[in-house]
């Protein structure tokens, strides 16, 4: 009898065990898939891969990838243009409750007449179903806190955000 309710004990137990394991062999990939959109244009990929509130503080998606589209037209028209967009060593993940976050180092390179730009940031990586998805938030725009605030009101005390670094401009 003792083993029968140890049995039905472990089949109920096991699928909430297997939840606290998060899932972050996507992560690099999908990661990767943001910055191969930013430098092919692909603003609605960039949208499709962001966490869904930085989407609705956009104003949705297509709000999103048209002020995405602006703000890369301007660049543009300065004479700036991204040529490589590397992802670094992902962290490890902090969960809280059913939340899932990881931090992505990134490193973006802007060209210019006769400058280089290298950037340091990070996408912020988020799962609520244990890292079957991730979605994600650009490091820049969290190092705003009253955008973070908005966006993540309650990030755990357990999850160092990377301070954001000056770039590195080298003059050609």
């Amino acid at each position: 009898m003792r083993s029968t309710w140890f049995l039905a004990i472990l089949a109920v137990a096991g699928p909430v065990l297997a939840d606290e394991k998060v899932d972050t062999s996507k992560v690099r990939d999908l990661a990767d898939a943001v910055g191969k959109a930013v430098l092919a244009n692909d603003y609605a990929k960039v949208a499709d891969l962001s966490h869904p509130e930085i989407v609705e503080v956009m104003g949705g998606k297509e709000k999103m990838v048209e002020k995405t589209s602006e703000i890369m037209a301007g660049l543009k028209a300065r004479g700036l243009a991204f040529k490589k967009y590397t992802v670094g060593k992902i962290g490890e993940p902090v969960v809280d409750g059913k939340t899932a976050y990881i931090v992505v180092p990134t490193t973006v390179v802007l060209t210019g007449p006769k400058t280089t730009i290298e950037s340091d940031s990070y996408l912020l990586g988020v799962s609520t179903d244990s890292g079957k998805t991730w979605t994600f938030a650009d490091g820049a725009g969290l190092s705003n806190p009253v955008l973070r605030d908005k966006v993540f009101p309650s990030l755990p005390a357990a999850l160092k955000l990377p301070e954001k670094k000056a770039p590195k401009i080298t003059n050609d």
